[in-house]
């Protein structure tokens, strides 16, 4: 997904999970090894860089994902 970076992070991360369907408590979300909270009300131009990726990973161990205190 691209969006603009006027784009809050808040914006960006509800977008996500709208559009896979994800329960967002399942899931975390890095950029730049660095956690990204869904409260987070910075735009995205203050924390991301050009064409930037953020992974997701799965709370769940059991998927064979990555658990995250």
């Amino acid at each position: 997904m691209s969006f603009p970076i006027s784009t809050k992070v808040c914006e960006m991360i509800n977008a996500y999970f709208l559009r896979t369907g994800f329960d967002e408590n399942n899931y975390t979300l890095l950029y730049n090894a660095q956690k990204i909270y869904s409260k987070d009300e910075r735009k995205n131009s203050e924390i991301l860089k050009d064409l930037s990726n953020i992974s997701v990973f799965s709370n769940n161990m059991s998927q064979g994902g990555f658990f995250f205190k």
